[in-house]
């Protein structure tokens, strides 16, 4: 029975030992699937006192072996595992720490001196297990194991978990502010990825380059596709496009999934013939992916095929549009994924007509558990599905959550989904999530901003830049300072690309708050202007 990720590995080490599982671009240490079986295996057996059912693996990795095999071997325990981005900086990181409350931390030497200085709480390095220990890593930072000087005492230990049990907390940042972590079970991993492998139609014989961070869920899902079937997975972290492209090449991929903006980039450059030889799928998630992209990549590999995939972190994957159905209907996001059904609601819970523009509510086994340690916002997003849309109604007693994503869109006669837009400010450049609210908080922290803005600003090439409005008065910081305090606080994609300073208040609403939605129009008039 496959009940957690490690049972994808383990059935695969069964069916085809010795074909690779993982393999590094950059070293090109690699991983068979017994070997990777054998390892998660061993790794549980040490940490099977550790990581408890219900504790937490919080990883905080570049790109690599060990950072595959640990939260596999956590979930073998039953525990939860977190991925940080690597983007992310040592305070951010220690937020995450503070919120998910693990009981390990696994990272590398420099990351950790970074994260134990960000820490209010003393960490202490544990020896590193030696499944993780894994051979050939000499070229990399050294791994380090922090665990709390008071170990925290898991509340709920029960001798045996389901799939129905939390699996993993991957962070989003939302219109609130800072990150929550949505919590997911095992059942929506593996589903999730059954799911996903079926609608590509993967095969044993693919090589899936993992581009995107292992931090998102997509980034995450590019592995455990391919653990469905028994296929290979390239890890990768890009500096340039052109390293990107380079690894299609180099390592033979015939699938890769990225983000719009990483798309873009890529079209940019001259790709090797090479490349059209192998590559036979490509998908595009996080963000719009323009038609005009989608006929570039067609041009570049005439024989492959592309597929325009949404979703959101709360349920994974939401639809995905055939390549077939592409030519006639280019501006849609596609048709439900397998074993899941997407409504159209108005905000009295009936569901709009074709053509009419409601919320994306989404129902299935993809729909995660909630947000971590957080009631208030999982009742505000994951509620009970009026009965009338479910099959039986009002004959079934129990309710039915689904996720009400605060997205809006809408269907056609045929079922195709239209995506309009968000209720909230959240922010969507190069494929990431950024959260207005969090971005102003380092602002307001630098001596001398009265007040402050973020918006997002629409852009060809990133889907959206972030932009910035601060009141300063005249002996106050500028642009070029504001930034670079930005840079040591934020990750990359979270600094402002467009500063506007004026010494005049914000425009106000009703209520005496800042109205985000005029100063958005206001930027992205400036940003449309003449320079």
């Amino acid at each position: 029975m496959i009940l957690t990720l490690a049972d994808l590995v383990i059935a695969q080490s069964k069916r085809q030992p010795e074909a690779p599982a993982l393999i590094e671009a950059a070293s090109g240490r690699t991983l068979s699937y017994r070997a990777l079986a054998e390892q998660i295996e061993a790794a549980a057996a040490i940490w099977a006192n550790e990581l408890t059912i219900g504790e937490r693996l919080l990883l905080w990795l570049d790109k690599r072996l060990e950072g595959v095999l640990a939260p596999l071997a956590a979930n073998r325990c039953g525990a939860l595992f977190t991925v940080a981005n690597p983007a992310l900086k040592a305070e951010q990181v220690a937020y995450l720490v503070r919120d998910a409350l693990p009981c390990r931390i696994l990272t590398s030497a420099q990351r950790a001196a970074l994260l134990t200085a960000a820490l209010e709480t003393s960490w202490q390095p544990l020896p590193i297990p030696k499944p993780l220990a894994l051979a050939n890593a000499n070229h990399l930072d050294p791994l380090v194991l922090l665990a709390p000087a008071q170990p925290t005492i898991s509340s709920f230990s029960p001798s045996r978990f389901t799939e129905n049990d939390p699996a993993a907390l991957f962070y989003t940042s939302g219109s609130t502010g800072l990150p929550k972590g949505v919590v997911v079970s095992h059942r929506n991993l593996v589903a999730g990825a059954e799911a996903v492998a079926h609608y590509l139609g993967l095969t044993a014989e693919d090589r899936l380059a993992a581009l995107l961070p292992l931090s998102f869920d997509a980034g995450f899902s590019q592995l455990t596709t391919a653990w469905v079937v028994g296929a290979s997975v390239v890890l990768h972290d890009y500096l340039l496009p052109r390293d990107a492209l380079k690894v299609l090449t180099d390592w033979q991929i015939t699938a890769v999934t990225a983000v719009p903006p990483l798309w873009r980039q890529l079209l940019n450059l001259t790709w090797p013939q090479e490349i059209a030889a192998t590559l036979r799928l490509g998908a595009s998630t996080g963000g719009k992916m323009p038609p005009a992209w989608v006929r570039q990549w067609q041009e570049r590999v005439p024989h492959g095929r592309f597929f325009v995939m949404y979703g959101l972190t709360e349920a994974f994957r939401a639809t995905y549009l055939p390549p077939e159905a592409w030519a006639e209907r280019p501006e849609s996001v596609g048709i439900p994924i397998p074993n899941n059904e997407i409504l159209i609601l108005r905000e009295d819970g009936s569901r709009c007509v074709p053509g009419e523009i409601g919320e994306i509510v989404q129902r299935g086994p993809l729909v995660a558990l909630g947000y971590w340690n957080d009631p208030v916002r999982t009742a505000e997003r994951f509620r009970p599905l009026p009965a009338h849309h479910r099959p039986g109604g009002a004959s079934l007693p129990r309710p039915e959550i689904a996720v009400f994503s605060g997205d809006y869109g809408y269907m056609d006669e045929a079922g195709f989904l239209y995506f309009v837009g968000r209720r909230d400010a959240q922010i969507k450049t190069s494929g990431y999530r950024v959260s207005p609210e969090e971005v102003e908080g380092v602002v307001l922290r630098l001596p001398g901003v009265i007040e402050c803005c973020v918006c997002g600003v629409d852009d060809p090439e990133l889907g959206q830049r972030v932009a910035l409005w601060a009141v300063v008065p005249p002996s106050g910081p500028d642009a070029k300072t504001i930034v670079a305090h930005c840079r040591q606080h934020l990750a990359t994609y979270q600094i402002p690309t467009r500063v506007r300073i004026t010494e005049t208040l914000l425009p106000r609403n009703a209520n005496g708050k800042i109205d985000r939605q005029a100063v958005a129009q206001m930027l992205t008039a400036e940003a449309e202007s003449p320079q």
